[in-house]
C-alpha cells in the first residue's frame, strides 16, 4: 500500500508491504534417515502397502519380515513415507511486515528539509512434533514406538532507520551549488528462542512441548543488537559543468566498538575537469562528445566485525576439582577496550572518454589505498585459555589499474552493446604491529593454514614444503 500527499510546500508520504504464510511442512528434501518423505518413498520397495489390514501403517519396511520358509529376512530400513508426510507437525509460520514514511518542507527555493521513517519487521514460529507411533529409524526398531519429540522455536528480526537531511540546491547564473547536512540512526535486533523437549511413549493428545521433559542442551534462548549513527556535511560547486569541487566529511558510531574508540571520522575531496568544454577543444567536436579528467581522496570506516567482540565473555561449563563433577564459569573472550575502526585511505585518478555520441567510450581508474587498524584475529597463547583474540592491528596497501571500453550502436529497431574490461590489483602487507610477527590461522580444510606476513598480499596458503613423489622402493631406502 502507497500513500502520497502535499499541501502547498509540505510533501508527504508512506508505504507498507505486510506478508503472511503459514504452511504444514513436508520434508521432501531430507534424507530418508531424517525423515525425509521422497528419500524414503525411493528406498521403500514398490510391493509393501502403505497400510495394514486393520487400517494401521505398514512398518515392515523398517525391521525384519517373516517371508515363507526363508525366515527373517533384512530389508532396508525405511520409515512408511505416507505415515511421515501425514502424520509429523512441522507448522511454519511467517511474518513480514516492510514500510516507511516520510515528510518534507521546502523553506525558501533550493532550501528543503526532509526527514525519513522506515521499518522492517520479521517474525518465524515453528511448532514440530513427531508421535511416538511412528518408531525410530532402523532394523532394530522395527515397528516399535519412539519417544515422542516436539520443539518449538521462535526468530524476530527488528530493524528500524531514521534519516534527517537538510539539502540547499541551487543554480546562480553558471554556478551550481549543492549541500546535504544530514544525521541517520538505525538499530538491528534479532531474538532466537528454541526449546526441544521427549514426551510419554503412547501419550501422544498434547502434541506441543506443554508437559513434557525439556533437553536443556537443546534449549536455547539468544539476543543480539546493533546500533548505528551517522552525520554528513557534503559541499559540491560546478561552474560550466566544466569546473567541479566536492568535499564532505562524516562521522560514524557503531554499537560493535568500545565507547571511547566508537566514533570515527572520515573525510573526502574530489574534483573534476571537463576538457571537452573547453574552447581549446573545439577543434574535436567532430569525434569528441565528452572528455573529463578527475581526481578524489577519501577515507572509510569497517565495522564489519561480530556484536560485542570488544567485552569480556565468560561461559559456563563442567570440571573435576578432585571432589566430582562441578559447574564452573570461565571467560570466554578477552575484553578490548581500544577496539576500534578499520579506516581505509584511497586515491583515484581517472579519465572519462565518449566518442561519436556513444558509440564508443573508454573509462581509465588508477588508484592507491593504505588501510590501517586492520581487524584481525590474532593468535594468543593457549595458556591463556583462549586461542585467539580481535585487536586493531597493522596496515597493508592496495595499488591497481581498471581498464573499460565500450561499444553502443542502434540501427533502426534494432540495437546492440560490447563491452571489455581489464584490470589489475597488487596488495602487499606493510607492518603487522611492533614486532611484525605472522599471523597464522587454521582454515576450514583440514591441514591448511592461512599466513599473513609483511610484505606479502594478505591471506596466503600456508601448507607443507613439498620435496617431490617417491617412484620406486629404492627411493624410499
Amino acid at each position: 500500500m502507497n500513500l502520497d500527499g502535499g499541501k502547498g510546500k509540505l510533501k508527504y508520504g508512506m508505504s507498507i508491504a505486510p506478508s503472511y504464510s503459514k504452511t504444514n511442512y513436508v520434508a521432501s528434501d531430507a534424507q530418508y534417515n531424517s525423515d525425509g518423505v521422497v528419500s524414503s518413498a525411493l528406498m521403500t520397495p514398490a510391493n509393501f502397502l502403505v497400510y495394514n489390514e486393520d487400517g494401521s501403517y505398514n512398518w515392515d519396511m523398517n525391521g525384519a519380515v517373516n517371508v515363507g520358509s526363508v525366515g527373517n529376512m533384512q530389508l532396508n530400513a525405511t520409515l512408511n513415507p505416507v505415515a511421515l508426510a501425514l502424520e509429523i507437525d512441522d507448522i511454519r509460520t511467517k511474518m513480514n511486515v516492510v514500510g516507511n514514511a516520510y515528510a518534507s518542507y521546502e523553506f525558501i527555493k533550493g532550501l528543503q528539509y526532509k526527514i525519513l521513517l522506515g521499518g522492517d519487521y520479521y517474525g518465524y514460529s515453528r511448532n514440530y512434533y513427531r508421535p511416538s507411533y511412528i518408531p525410530n529409524q532402523g532394523n532394530k526398531y522395527g515397528s516399535s514406538p519412539s519417544t515422542p519429540i516436539a520443539k518449538s522455536s521462535r526468530n524476530t528480526y527488528v530493524h528500524w532507520t531514521v534519516s534527517n537531511q537538510l539539502s540547499f540546491n541551487r543554480k546562480f547564473g553558471d554556478h551550481s551549488i549543492n549541500a546535504v547536512a544530514a544525521y541517520e540512526a538505525e538499530q538491528e535486533t534479532t531474538e532466537t528462542i528454541g526449546i526441544v523437549a521427549t514426551g510419554v511413549i503412547g501419550d501422544d493428545k498434547i502434541r506441543t512441548t506443554k508437559g513434557k521433559t525439556i533437553d536443556p542442551d537443546n534449549t536455547t534462548n539468544n539476543m543480539y543488537s546493533y546500533t548505528f549513527a551517522s552525520w554528513l556535511v557534503r559541499a559540491q560547486y560546478s561552474y560550466k559543468g566544466r569546473y567541479m569541487l566536492s568535499a564532505s566529511v562524516r562521522g560514524d558510531a557503531s554499537s560493535r566498538f568500545a565507547p571511547n574508540t566508537r566514533w570515527g571520522y572520515f573525510p573526502a575531496a574530489s574534483i573534476g575537469w571537463r576538457l571537452s568544454d573547453e574552447p581549446f577543444m573545439s577543434g574535436t567536436k567532430g569525434w569528441l562528445t565528452d572528455m573529463k579528467v578527475r581526481a578524489s581522496v577519501g577515507q572509510t570506516g569497517n565495522a564489519q566485525i561480530g556484536n560485542s567482540e570488544y567485552l569480556a565473555l565468560y561461559g559456563t561449563g563442567q570440571t573435576n576439582l578432585g571432589n566430582g563433577i562441578t559447574n564452573v564459569m570461565n571467560p570466554t573472550q578477552i575484553a578490548n577496550n581500544d577496539l576500534g575502526w578499520e579506516k581505509n585511505t584511497q586515491y583515484n585518478l581517472g579519465l572519462d572518454m565518449n566518442l561519436w555520441n556513444g558509440l564508443i567510450s573508454f573509462n581509465a581508474d588508477a588508484y592507491y589505498s593504505r588501510t590501517t587498524d586492520m581487524l584481525f584475529d590474532v593468535p594468543v597463547p593457549a595458556l591463556s585459555g583462549h586461542t585467539k583474540s580481535r585487536v586493531n592491528i597493522g596496515s597493508m596497501e592496495n595499488k591497481g589499474v581498471e581498464l573499460t571500453m565500450s561499444h553502443y550502436k542502434k540501427i533502426g529497431d534494432f540495437s546492440y552493446g560490447i563491452s571489455a574490461n581489464w584490470s589489475l590489483n597488487r596488495n602487499k602487507v606493510l607492518s603487522l604491529g611492533d614486532e611484525d610477527a605472522p599471523i597464522i590461522l587454521a582454515s576450514s580444510y583440514s591441514g591448511a593454514y592461512y599466513i599473513t606476513q609483511v610484505g606479502q598480499p594478505i591471506g596466503c596458503y600456508y601448507l607443507l614444503a613439498q620435496d617431490g613423489i617417491f617412484h620406486n622402493e629404492m627411493e624410499l631406502a
